[in-house]
C-alpha cells in the first residue's frame, strides 16, 4: 500500500506527515456545523465522518430519514474557500418520536454524515480500501432502555463479532457507559468503541465506532473526539432565543478564527475594540473539535457569556482551548475577546 493511501486509510493524514511524504493534498478549508435531530428543533453542531458495516444488535426503533432538511450555507473564506453549513434537521412525525434529538461536532474536510435507515452514520471522505475493515461511526436510538441495559446487550452482541472485550466502564455523573472490543493484534485487526448515553427521556443513544488497529491513532482518536461532543437534547425543554443566537454567533466566529479569514458576517459580530488572538494561520482543515461549552452570567436574560471550544490540530498532540468572551446587547451577541490556550 502506498504511503499516501495508508495515511488516508488510517485517518492520520496530518500535515507534517504528508509533507514528509511529499504527497500533501490541497486543503479545501471546509467546515461543517450540524445538528442531528428527529424532532422539531433549531439546534446546531460541528461535525466529522466514517464506512459501511452492518449494525450489530436490535433493529433501530427510528424508521426512515427525517422528513425535512434545511441547510443554510455561509461563506467561509471567499471564492476559494469552503462553506460553513448550519444544518437543521426536522421531523413532523408522531409525538412518540420527539425524544430523539441530539447534536454533535465534526470537520467536513475529513468526514461526512448521513441518515441511513434511521441510523446516523459518519464516514471518512477518503474511506479505507475495500480489502481493509471499514471505518465508521453510527448513532442509534433505543427507546425505553436504560444505558446500563443497552450497554450490557450491546456488549453481548459484539462478543459474537470480536474475540476480545475490555469490559464496561461507567461514568455515573454523565450517564455514559462504554466499552472497547477487538479482534487480535494484527495491524489490520478490526476494533470497536461503544458508548451508551442517557437520552434524558427514558431511552439510550448508542454510538459505535469501528476501525482497524493501525487506524486507532487516526480515525479511532477522532471518533472518540466526536463522541465527546455528543449531546442529547430534550425536546420538551425549549431552547431560549438567546441560546440559539449564541450558538449561531459561535458558529460564525469559530471558523473565522480557525481559518484566520474573516467574512463580513464574522466581522459584524466583533464588538468595538475586540481583541482576537488565534493560531496566526489557517488551521481549519486539520482542527478537530472535542467539546464546546457555554456559560452565561444569567440563565434568564444573560448579558455576558463564555464559549469554550476544546480542540486539537493533530491526533498526536494534546488539546487546545479556544475561549470566546461574548457580550449581548439589543438581542445580539458580540465578541469582545478571543484567545487560544495550548
Amino acid at each position: 500500500m502506498k504511503q499516501e493511501r495508508l495515511f488516508k486509510a488510517i485517518g492520520a493524514a496530518e500535515p507534517a506527515l504528508l509533507e514528509r511524504s511529499e504527497r500533501r493534498r490541497k486543503s479545501r478549508r471546509n467546515w461543517y456545523i450540524a445538528a442531528g435531530a428527529l424532532a422539531a428543533c433549531a439546534a446546531m453542531a460541528l461535525a466529522l465522518r466514517p464506512a459501511d458495516a452492518p449494525v450489530t444488535g436490535p433493529e433501530p426503533d427510528i424508521q426512515g430519514p427525517p422528513e425535512e432538511v434545511r441547510t443554510t450555507p455561509l461563506r467561509l473564506s471567499g471564492q476559494e474557500g469552503g462553506t460553513l453549513h448550519l444544518l437543521s434537521v426536522r421531523s413532523d412525525a408522531a409525538p412518540q418520536r420527539l425524544e430523539r434529538e441530539f447534536i454533535l461536532y465534526f470537520n467536513q474536510e475529513m468526514y461526512q454524515g448521513a441518515w441511513e435507515n434511521g441510523v446516523y452514520t459518519i464516514r471518512p471522505i477518503n474511506p479505507p480500501p475495500e480489502d481493509l475493515p471499514a471505518c465508521e461511526m453510527t448513532v442509534e436510538h433505543r427507546k425505553g432502555r436504560s444505558p446500563s441495559e443497552a450497554i450490557e446487550q450491546r456488549s453481548q452482541a459484539m462478543a459474537a463479532e470480536y474475540s476480545e472485550n475490555g469490559g464496561i466502564c461507567a461514568d455515573l455523573d454523565t450517564g455514559r457507559y462504554s466499552f472497547r472490543c477487538g479482534d487480535g493484534t494484527a495491524w489490520d485487526a478490526k476494533q470497536a468503541l461503544v458508548w451508551c448515553v442517557d437520552d434524558r427521556q427514558g431511552g439510550t443513544y448508542i454510538l459505535t465506532a469501528r476501525f482497524f488497529l493501525e487506524a486507532e491513532e487516526g480515525h479511532g482518536v477522532r471518533f472518540s473526539d466526536i463522541a465527546a461532543t455528543f449531546e442529547p437534547l430534550a425536546p420538551d425543554v425549549a431552547q431560549p432565543e438567546w441560546m440559539t443566537a449564541l450558538r449561531q454567533a459561535a458558529g460564525t466566529l469559530v471558523p473565522a478564527i480557525l481559518s484566520d479569514q474573516w467574512t463580513e458576517a464574522a466581522e459584524a459580530l466583533l464588538a468595538e475594540g475586540a481583541s482576537v488572538s488565534g493560531y496566526g494561520r489557517d488551521v481549519s482543515a486539520e482542527a478537530a473539535v472535542a467539546g464546546l461549552d457555554f456559560s452565561v452570567d444569567d440563565s434568564q436574560d444573560p448579558g455576558e457569556a463564555l464559549v469554550s471550544v476544546r480542540l486539537r490540530l493533530s491526533t498526536e498532540e494534546g488539546y487546545d482551548r479556544l475561549t470566546l468572551e461574548m457580550t449581548r446587547g439589543g438581542g445580539q451577541w458580540l465578541l469582545r475577546r478571543a484567545g487560544i490556550e495550548t
